[in-house]
């Protein structure tokens, strides 16, 4: 089942809603203000989703994300559009990580890239993170499974090999718009074996 409610002003949530949230697999609130509108998201909606898939909840002010767990393995969850500062996906989706596939923090401000299990590691397929005003020092790590990166809009102002290392299932990454002066460093096509789309 799939709903979309994305681009309301949604500012009750009735209890007579539960059944449907309970059956749920993809659901977009996007852009709906919730918490401006007195919602706990937490309490109100994401503990109520016990079969979510795909779970948009972008543009709705959304400062932290609560580290009591929810019962669900999300493949996708897009938070863009919030003035996240710190994410810790481990605390909030519990073992549901391990199923995680495609995380967007776009227009966030995360900074210090992502706080993860180790599962997430594994199975991490596309992580969006554009517009975060993201140095090098921000997105170094070890992503073996990653096949797209978006970084676009950051301030990866010279792009080295050593800012992301170990993707090498990388297909498609998006550095545009960032200012870069220095790119494609000796070992950059070692590093990325299985860049497609650039």
């Amino acid at each position: 089942m799939y709903r979309n409610l994305a681009r309301n002003n949604i500012s009750r949530i009735d209890f007579n809603c539960e059944e449907i949230f309970f059956h749920v697999k993809n659901l977009n609130l996007n852009f709906n203000n919730l918490l401006k509108h007195g919602i706990d998201i937490h309490k109100q909606i994401l503990s109520k989703l016990k079969r979510v898939q795909d779970l948009s909840i972008a543009g709705n002010n959304i400062a932290y994300l609560s580290n009591r767990r929810i019962s669900v393995g999300l493949s996708s969850l897009d938070i863009s559009y919030n003035p996240i500062d710190e994410v810790n996906l481990g605390h909030f989706l519990g073992e549901g990580i391990s199923v995680m596939r495609v995380l967007n923090f776009s227009n966030t401000n995360v900074r210090k890239g992502l706080n993860h299990s180790r599962h997430m590691a594994v199975n991490i397929r596309i992580i969006s993170m554009n517009n975060n005003h993201l140095k090098p020092t921000h997105v170094s790590g070890r992503q073996g499974s990653l096949q797209q990166l978006h970084l676009s809009g950051n301030e990866l102002k010279n792009y080295a090999s050593e800012i992301m290392y170990n993707l090498d299932n990388l297909e498609l990454l998006n550095i545009s718009n960032n200012g870069i002066a220095i790119f494609c460093t000796n070992d950059f096509g070692g590093r990325h074996p299985s860049l497609r789309i650039l």
